[in-house]
């Protein structure tokens, strides 16, 4: 038995049958004239008569960015098996009563409607477990809402209800998140709920316990998840490794007479490294991948709350790319895209590759500022987003191009902070400090973020970091673990290109010492030594205290040394502190991110989780740590659902890249 097709959609295969999309993909401009009320002539205003007068059945049916203003009474009649619904972006005003006959429904997503009230048939969904009606003009809400057989995570964000039922306090209640800011709440007052879910429920269990003896309670169910499994295997690069190997070897031993130098001039010599070619190229690949996976799922809790991320990414399997939540922040980026930190990083490799493995910051500065007005327009970019305050400044500048060490030096020390704690100048507006940054969808929010300079849509939906200091943040230390590859037997070498590349922009010594320390890392990772060559697991104190004085080295400032060589004591996502409300995107917490990568034991995938999930400047952080990570288990290890869910666009892009760096490395 199989749907019963009476619409002219384009034909699909077999397995793409369960999943019905009618949602109109956004631009950044797009999402805020949607928000303004501005709709795209391409918008739905009524479900297709197609969808309303056959059965299918779908399983999954997303309408998100159209102008429906009612949903059609029928529609649990013609998609009986709907569990997944996203009717986010919408005009509804309300849901019909047979809503509530949608009883496979797991996940419903109404944020941005215009709803006024719930059917009292809501409270009838009796698999429905995630429900996010934020963004809307709720007063009130069905009694028996809290004690849903399976609702767990509810978000009602911006409504203007004045009570919660007291049934969320019920001992049969199984929400556990949920989710009131912005609300007119007088029961409980909106200041109790504002402090989260746990303070939200503990009152209203408090208030349950005093005002009712008894409530009744609805049967409850027990549901069946199915446990994901990803793996990835790591496979030989080449049909006949034994012999691609030998040619390696003997390429390697006879570079002085022959012109395999000029064909691959970062070719390194023979003792370079204690891994094998094979094992080499694994990391390698390992490490940009890696750090395109982190940025492009790191995004996903970017600015959070804790509640915030529970609510979206309650378990592992939420925290995939086609479940990332799209808002006023990740609307930027499309899903399975990666953000402004890799792009730089790509930068460095394509100036890089072009250039015969040579690092020059003149080139870098060129193509860094080329970005920042186009962004990248092979991969339909239309400008470079930029979340750091001191990039803005210096970039824009008329001299970057010919001068960036000394632009960058000059605007660091115009913007130093004074003794009294104001700006000598500061033209570019930042967000004020807070633990949680927020972006209001009301145009006169949007348009106080306006940057000078930068007018494009794009760069006014971007927060600017806090960062206590000017000039400290994480905008240079994203980019430089590319740099730990040329030349990776050479720890000077690594070095100095890593000074470089980072004074292009960031002239602070912080910035300079951290960016030197990952590099470092990097390259003592694809030596060999960083990692116990026996015991996988166990770290070398030897060669992580070298890259720590190494990269000490560079702060003149007996404290600031004794401050970033205590980082070696960051044991635990606690110390990493990562929602730090003065200084989320400061230069030393993608570096803290990278020192627990470096000590994880578990998989890939557990640590990007729980890293993201800490929310603050995540993406930064998850970036950096999953260049590391993904060095030491190699790109065979990475998970495979995070690798083939990247944008195919963007994977063959990158692909090219990454064989351009092989070739002049002389990889088999």
């Amino acid at each position: 038995m199989g749907n019963v097709e009476a619409h002219d959609f384009a034909p699909v295969r077999d397995d793409e049958r369960k999943i019905l999309n009618l949602s109109r993909k956004v631009s950044p401009k797009q999402y805020v004239k949607h928000l303004q009320g501005e709709f795209h002539e391409a918008c739905l205003m009524e479900l297709p008569w197609h969808i309303r007068d056959s059965v299918s059945l779908y399983e999954t049916m997303t309408v998100a960015f159209n102008a429906l203003t009612e949903l059609p009474v029928e529609l649990p009649l013609r998609l009986p098996h709907l569990s997944f619904l996203d009717l986010s972006h919408n005009q509804l005003e309300s849901l019909p009563e047979s809503f509530g006959l949608l009883f496979h429904l797991k996940e419903i997503f109404l944020q941005h409607n215009r709803l006024l009230t719930l059917p009292e048939s809501f409270v009838h969904l009796v698999k429905l477990e995630k429900a996010d009606i934020s963004h809307n003009r709720l007063r009130q809400l069905p009694d028996k809402i809290g004690t849903m057989e399976s609702l767990a995570r509810l978000n009602l964000i911006h409504n203007k209800l004045k009570e919660l039922p007291l049934s969320f306090g019920s001992p049969s209640s199984r929400v556990c998140l949920l989710l009131v800011h912005q609300n007119r709440l007088e029961s409980p007052p909106q200041a109790v709920c504002d402090e989260g879910s746990a303070s939200t429920l503990e009152y209203v269990k408090k208030q349950y316990c005093t005002n009712c003896e008894e409530f009744p309670k609805l049967p409850s169910i027990s549901l069946n998840q199915f446990p994901r499994c990803c793996s990835n295997k790591s496979e030989p690069s080449v049909n006949n490794p034994h012999s691609a190997q030998i040619q390696y070897i003997q390429e390697q031993t006879n570079t002085s007479h022959t012109t395999n130098r000029i064909k691959a001039p970062l070719l390194p010599p023979l003792e370079a490294s204690l891994l094998t070619p094979f094992q080499l190229q694994d990391a390698v690949i390992g490490l940009i991948y890696g750090a395109a996976i982190g940025d492009a799922i790191g995004v996903s809790c970017r600015w959070m709350s804790d509640d915030e991320v529970a609510f979206h990414y309650g378990s592992e399997d939420d925290l995939i790319y086609s479940k990332i939540v799209q808002d006023e922040h990740r609307v930027l980026w499309r899903q399975g895209d990666w953000t402004s930190n890799f792009d730089q990083l790509m930068l460095v490799l394509e100036s890089l590759v072009n250039w015969a493995g040579v690092v020059d910051e003149l080139e870098f500065a060129r193509r860094l500022q080329t970005w920042s007005r186009h962004g990248y327009r092979e991969l339909g970019d239309t400008a470079g987003v930029m979340t750091s305050d001191t990039l803005i400044k210096v970039v824009s500048h008329d001299n970057f191009t010919t001068d960036p060490h000394g632009v960058s030096r000059t605007i660091l020390q115009e913007n130093q902070i004074t003794e009294n704690g104001t700006s000598s100048k500061a033209d570019t507006p930042i967000l004020p400090p807070s633990p949680l940054p927020r972006l209001s969808s009301s145009s006169s929010s949007l348009s106080q973020l306006c940057l000078q300079n930068h007018s494009d849509v794009a760069q006014r939906l971007v927060y600017i970091a806090p960062c206590e200091k000017f000039g400290e943040d994480n905008g240079a230390v994203v980019r430089t673990a590319i740099l730990g590859i040329p030349n990776f037997h050479e720890l000077s070498e690594v070095e100095g290109n890593a000074i470089r590349i980072c004074r292009t922009t960031h002239s602070d010594a912080k910035c300079v010492a951290s960016c030197v320390f990952v590099s470092l890392l990097v390259a003592l990772l694809l030596q060999g030594k960083l990692i116990d060559v026996e015991n996988k697991m166990k770290v070398s104190d030897e060669y992580l205290n070298l890259a720590f004085s190494m990269a000490a080295i560079h702060l003149p400032n007996e404290n600031d040394k004794k401050e970033f060589l205590e980082l070696k004591n960051t044991a635990s996502f606690s110390s990493l502190n990562a929602k730090d409300s003065q200084c989320m995107s400061h230069t030393y917490k993608p570096l803290q991110a990278a020192l627990l990568a470096l000590h994880w034991k578990e998989d890939f995938r557990s640590f990007i989780t729980s890293l993201s999930k800490l929310a603050g400047d995540s993406s930064s952080n998850a970036c950096v740590a999953g260049a590391i990570l993904g060095c030491r288990v190699g790109y065979g290890h990475l998970p495979q659902v995070w690798v083939e869910g990247l944008r195919r666009q963007q994977v063959q892009w990158l692909n090219t890249k990454i064989n351009h760096l092989l070739d002049i490395m002389g990889s088999p």
